[in-house]
């Protein structure tokens, strides 16, 4: 479907020596372009939602890999990658509405969803219809952020069966910049009453592909935010820019979920992984959902950003080594 070596090294983005770098040239990359198998099905309301899946020989575990807000599966081949060399067989997906799923409104980048409900039945009809007819194993979640929160939503009623969860950044609570949240929530209620639900929320815009490092709030690692402005810049279908009023009252009515949620997890084992330096989500918010769940272990990483799969590699290296042992905790 995509070759991802001829979307990220280009004639203006020529490998180097960069340990990063090389790391995706010489494996990442080749490994994507010859294990990749991309598919589509029907999700919620008929909406097409694109996967990609990375057959093992020899799985100890399927892992089924989802993405923060506004990003794409093609940003994580190097987590596909690591997750497929520590023995997982690996099924990534790109939310709707991003990626390269089916866009929902006419402005491709405008961000937007129906129902937040809708990115729960996504997941459970791609477990349902594409993964377990392949596999009698056990299925772990791998999330990033919003993609974190969709995963917590559809265990806690009895939708999403996973065996065991890494929760990465999750997003039980949003950051609005200097915004309350009772401010974000007024005015996205007001969006939707005066029927401006698909357009964008206040301070919102289209996204940059062109926006420096230094102006960057999710990670310290220039490498890693290199090579996703690539992909965006150079496959226009994949970017997001901000949100739209729709959005907000959605997210914010799916996190209003959250206190409710321990008590129906039961015992299922949960990792939350924590940034220290969150500027996206509430860390608070980890913390009182961490303590009410009763089997829920969360680490913190001193100094890391909020996207910590695209961490700098002090920080990314123990993040992996602390999901591969958990993972290999609940493979019996």
């Amino acid at each position: 479907m995509i070759r991802l070596t001829d979307v990220v090294f280009q004639k203006n983005f020529l490998p180097s020596q960069d340990p990063v770098l090389k790391k995706w040239n010489e494996n990442v990359l080749p490994f994507f372009d010859k294990k990749a198998n991309f598919g589509t099905m029907v999700g919620a309301a008929g909406k097409s939602i694109t996967y990609a899946h990375f057959s093992h020989p020899h799985p100890r575990a399927t892992v089924l890999v989802a993405t923060g807000w506004s990003e794409n599966l093609l940003k994580y081949a190097e987590v596909i990658h690591d997750l497929f060399v520590a023995g997982y067989e690996v099924y990534a997906y790109d939310h709707r509405g991003q990626g390269l799923s089916q866009r929902l409104i006419g402005h491709p980048e405008r961000s937007y969803v129906e129902c937040f409900d809708d990115y729960v039945t996504d997941v459970e009809k791609l477990i349902e219809s594409v993964i377990r007819p392949k596999t009698s194993g056990k299925i772990f979640g791998l999330a990033h952020s919003m993609g974190a929160m969709i995963y917590l939503l559809g265990m806690a009623y009895g939708r999403v069966p996973f065996d065991a969860v890494v929760l990465s950044s999750p997003m039980l609570a949003i950051r609005f910049g200097g915004m309350p949240t009772p401010v974000a929530r007024a005015l996205a209620f007001l969006g939707c009453t005066l029927r401006q639900g698909d357009a964008y929320a206040v301070l919102q815009k289209d996204s940059d592909p062109e926006s420096p490092f230094e102006k960057n709030i999710v990670t310290r690692c220039k490498s890693r935010y290199a090579i996703g402005m690539q992909i965006a810049r150079n496959l226009p279908q994949v970017r997001v820019g901000g949100v739209s009023y729709r959005w907000v009252k959605e997210a914010l009515e799916g996190t209003d979920k959250v206190p409710k949620i321990p008590a129906l997890l039961g015992n299922r084992p949960l990792l939350i992984t924590q940034s220290e330096v969150d500027h996206v989500v509430r860390n608070d918010a980890q913390d009182t959902f961490a303590a009410a769940c009763s089997n829920c272990t969360k680490i913190v990483y001193p100094n890391a950003k909020h996207e910590l799969f695209m961490e700098i590699d002090e920080t990314r290296n123990k993040v992996f080594a602390d999901i591969f042992s958990f993972f290999e905790k609940h493979e019996k």
